[in-house]
């Protein structure tokens, strides 16, 4: 949520782009692309367009060749592959009747973002005047069957810098890890940092600069400087960094959902000051309001759990409806809020004394739970 200018972010978790409401009016804006498209101009000797060739669009994963995308050039000799990660990189393979293309011919093409990517392949005329056909292994029916999975952007989280306005989003596909740093209001990519796979929530920093991201199967959190892309700081936490808070006093909060545990950070140099063992399944973490309680939800145990922040002594533990996938503090209400997958449960606790003021179940699969307040 971007409080500040009533607007709401919102991603599917296989995403081409961003989109955005403006909460105070209810309605849809121009969404942010976070995809674009590659055009393909295939021709042969001196500019002769090749209709009808097989164009195949394949990732270096580990060193094996994968395709992952497939289609047939037009009458002009020219394809467009629609919905391509900014930032992910492709070989173009090309063939055709009557034409051959030299291996040190294939490009190998980065998706440029905010902008339509071209490239150019020249082919070679050859006596083999058999129809280009998919070879062996390649299991895409013709023409283009669309998207394939591998070549979206598997999300994971989005944050707003309330000091700049930016809009950060991490995810992965099956080469990157991508930090993208988006101006919301031009709906542009101002950065694509690439970062190690695997990369979860995204917290800003404070400062308007730098943030914080939690890489699940590396189990570390990073301090990185979002307009260089350049990794401050990094330490290791315990296994599957779920959730990522920051308080105040600019002190990192870590849950660990496979080890249950709960640790904290130091600003900036990202040192662990403290460590308090829960139960497997943590998920969740939010600041309550008093600014010295942290609480930490449970996936498994059904609960939401009160830390002291200083000392992360229990203080105390809530039982919650089944499954608490999402838990927020409203700004306004000093609500606390709890999302659970239980029919989509969605309760508000008073945060004086953690009483139940009411409960609504609205039958839908809950992820995230963002406030917005409305503009008076």
């Amino acid at each position: 949520s971007d409080p500040a200018r009533a607007r709401l972010f919102m991603v599917d978790e296989i995403a081409t782009e961003v989109r955005v409401l403006d909460v105070a009016t209810g309605s849809t804006l121009a969404p942010i692309p976070v995809a674009f498209p590659l055009q393909v101009n295939v021709a042969a000797g001196e500019g002769e367009s090749v209709r009808s060739a097989l164009v195949r669009l394949f990732w270096d994963v580990r060193g094996q060749l994968v395709m992952v995308r497939i289609g047939r050039t037009d009458a002009n000799g020219v394809i467009v592959f629609e919905d391509l990660v900014a930032g992910s990189t492709y070989r173009v393979v090309v063939s055709a009747a009557g034409y051959a293309q030299d291996r040190l011919d294939r490009p190998l093409v980065t998706i440029a973002p905010n902008q339509i990517t071209v490239t150019s392949v020249n082919l070679r005329r050859t006596d083999d005047r058999r129809p280009a056909t998919v070879v062996e292994g390649d299991t895409v029916p013709l023409p283009d069957a669309g998207r394939a999975p591998g070549t979206a952007l598997v999300v994971s989280d989005l944050a707003v810098d309330p000091r700049t306005g930016l809009l950060y989003l991490t995810g992965s596909d099956l080469q990157n890890g991508h930090l993208f740093v988006i101006d919301p209001d031009a709906r542009l990519i101002v950065h694509d940092w690439h970062v190690p796979a695997g990369v979860g929530d995204v917290v800003p920093a404070g400062d308007g600069r730098h943030v914080y991201i939690a890489n699940r199967p590396f189990s570390s959190v990073s301090r990185v400087d979002s307009l260089t892309g350049e990794e401050r700081a990094s330490t290791i936490v315990p296994s599957w960094p779920e959730a990522i808070v920051v308080n105040a006093a600019g002190h990192v909060f870590v849950a660990s959902l496979r080890e249950g545990r709960v640790t904290r950070l130091a600003p900036d140099s990202l040192e662990i000051e403290a460590s308090r063992e829960l139960e497997e399944g943590v998920n969740r973490l939010s600041i309550a309001p008093d600014g010295v309680t942290l609480l930490v939800s449970n996936l498994w145990t059904d609960t939401v759990t009160a830390l002291d922040a200083d000392r992360l002594t229990v203080k105390f533990l809530l039982p919650v409806a089944k499954s608490p996938r999402a838990i927020a503090v409203d700004p306004v209400s000093g609500s606390l809020i709890v999302g659970s997958a239980e029919r989509g449960t969605v309760a508000f606790y008073r945060t004086d004394d953690y009483t139940l003021r009411r409960s609504l179940a609205l039958g839908i699969p809950i992820n995230d739970i963002a406030t917005v307040p409305l503009p008076t």
